[in-house]
């Protein structure tokens, strides 16, 4: 079954939502190369401070489900943080907690590469960017957001 055909069998709401995550996503993969991070996220929270929430409610899974349908789809700007800023902001929108999280492992004093990973945090469990190692070391604590 082709995909098109996949998305016109969901429901209307699933399509909006889809819809939405498709397009916050794509403005999120070119913001995050143009701009600061913290540029960014002031953009993203003055857009959505301007907009009505979202509307018909989804549950929280169903909001990450969209998000990785997207990216799954999408070959461009997919990245631990495209992902994770674009569902820390879907689910804000729609009225859940949601904490976006950075996190680095690697000691380059000890010759290992310094890597970085970003996830979502929703009611203390990891739902996008997960399951988060053991090595990373979170950045921000919670109260760090997007949008």
């Amino acid at each position: 079954m082709t995909l098109l055909v996949r998305y016109w069998r969901r429901p209307r709401g699933e399509r909006a939502l889809l819809r939405h995550a498709l397009a916050l996503h794509s403005v999120v993969a070119v913001l995050v190369r143009l701009v600061r991070p913290n540029r960014a996220s002031r953009w993203l929270r003055a857009a959505y401070r301007q907009r009505p929430p979202f509307t018909g409610r989804h549950e929280w899974e169903r909001i990450v489900w969209a998000v990785r349908t997207v990216t799954g789809v999408l070959p461009a700007g997919n990245t631990c943080l495209t992902k994770a800023v674009t569902a820390e902001c879907l689910l804000r929108v729609s009225g859940y907690d949601a904490t976006l999280r950075f996190g680095v492992a690697g000691l380059p004093r000890e010759g290992s590469a310094l890597r970085a990973h970003a996830w979502v945090e929703h009611g203390g469990r990891v739902v996008m960017g997960g399951p988060v190692p053991a090595e990373y070391v979170a950045l921000l604590q919670p109260g760090g957001e997007a949008c």
